[in-house]
């Protein structure tokens, strides 16, 4: 091909090296799709999703939207995927919180501390995931005692059914000013730690975002309509009625997901710890930081920049592990959809599909907000 220049000619070999591997995968999906299409026919079953819009009959322990045996199917699954995203999220804050926390402690210089923190990590990180779910599920919250010796604290309940709350009903109002106030809250951590970050104080313009940031949500509160009025758990019968009810089985999913999954947090800040020059200790140290704000204020936004990739890949590792839940029977992604959904309607490849596709989606989100939170960091340096 004498037209072509000498580095097209070289890359001509790779390239058709690359379009017979596609090709071959393209055939071997058609085969499978062939050969699943041939067995669905000669069993006689009905392919497709037009199940999801069926009425489900059955009802959902765990539920943060209204859900009743008359729900249909895609319902259940919206349930699950919200169910899925709630533990996710609260495992990934607790799980970085106490890494973070054991990570510092393992700097220690109180040698029982750092003898305490050594311990936690080995021991947690060596025993299998489930088998820790297993303790808190059938060793701990199993023993709690029963609906009618229930533990109070004031309208707090804990038993072995869970952990009754006093829940809000909120009023679109209540809504809007709830936003506001989730608003405020991250703004101020930002603007702090930005000003921190680059100046060891609140500069002046951000001392006046953080003053706005407090007196707004302030006067929505104070000169607002009525947010919502409180629901109350109360006793009735054998079980509590009113209120909201955190399911032993979320606890031990959550208490196995934060504990095991902290061990490997902690293991990544600090090897993004150690990566820090001791030089930034020492120029911390003439600045008059010392221990924790020197920490916070200059060597950890220096660890994030090594952390973060780590850490974003223990994050989706603990959204897979999430799907161990089905062990104790928690209705997630998992549960409810390769679970009750396949048993009742024995759609097993659209079911498979869709658990696939689920936890693909929520893993490629991670992944996206990771890099763009990692992007961010290296712009600025790595503070």
């Amino acid at each position: 091909m004498p037209f072509l220049n000498p580095k097209t000619r070289e890359k001509i070999p790779t390239i058709l090296l690359q379009i017979a591997v596609l090709l071959f995968l393209v055939l071997i999906f058609r085969e499978c799709v062939l050969n699943a299409q041939n067995n669905i026919d000669r069993l006689g079953m009905n392919a497709g999703f037009a199940f999801l819009n069926t009425e489900a009959g059955f009802e959902i322990s765990q539920k943060i939207i209204p859900f009743d045996a008359g729900s249909t199917y895609l319902r259940a699954i919206i349930i699950g995927i919200l169910n899925t995203l709630v533990l996710a999220v609260v495992s990934i804050i607790l799980c970085t919180i106490i890494g973070i926390i054991v990570a510092f402690a393992r700097f220690s210089h109180n040698p029982v501390l750092t003898f305490v923190a050594t311990l936690y990590v080995e021991t947690f990180r060596n025993i299998p995931l489930l088998l820790q779910i297993f303790f808190w599920y059938f060793g701990v919250i199993s023993a709690f005692p029963t609906i009618k010796q229930s533990l109070s604290l004031g309208p707090i309940f804990l038993n072995n059914r869970g952990l009754f709350l006093p829940v809000m009903n909120l009023t679109p109002w209540g809504w809007f000013v709830i936003g506001v106030d989730i608003t405020a809250i991250i703004l101020v951590i930002f603007f702090v730690w930005k000003s921190y970050s680059l100046h060891g104080r609140i500069a002046r313009k951000n001392s006046i975002i953080i003053t706005l940031c407090i007196v707004v949500p302030f006067l929505c509160h104070l000169f607002g309509s009525r947010i919502g009025e409180w629901n109350m758990p109360v006793l009735a019968g054998f079980s509590f009625r009113g209120g909201i009810n955190v399911r032993p089985e979320f606890v031990a999913m959550l208490a196995g997901l934060s504990i095991y999954n902290s061990t490997f947090m902690s293991e990544i800040f600090r090897s993004g710890i150690l990566s820090v020059p001791k030089g930034q200790f020492e120029a911390a140290e003439t600045v008059g930081l010392t221990g924790a704000k020197a920490y916070l204020l200059v060597i950890l936004p220096q660890a994030l920049r090594v952390a973060i990739p780590p850490a974003g890949g223990q994050f989706q590792n603990l959204i897979k592990a999430s799907s161990l839940s089905v062990a104790i029977a928690y209705p997630d992604i998992m549960g409810l959809v390769s679970g009750t959904i396949l048993i009742q309607t024995s759609q097993a490849i659209e079911c498979m599909i869709i658990v696939i596709v689920l936890y693909l989606v929520i893993n490629l989100t991670v992944t996206l907000m990771l890099n763009i939170y990692n992007s961010l960091i290296m712009r600025r340096g790595g503070t």
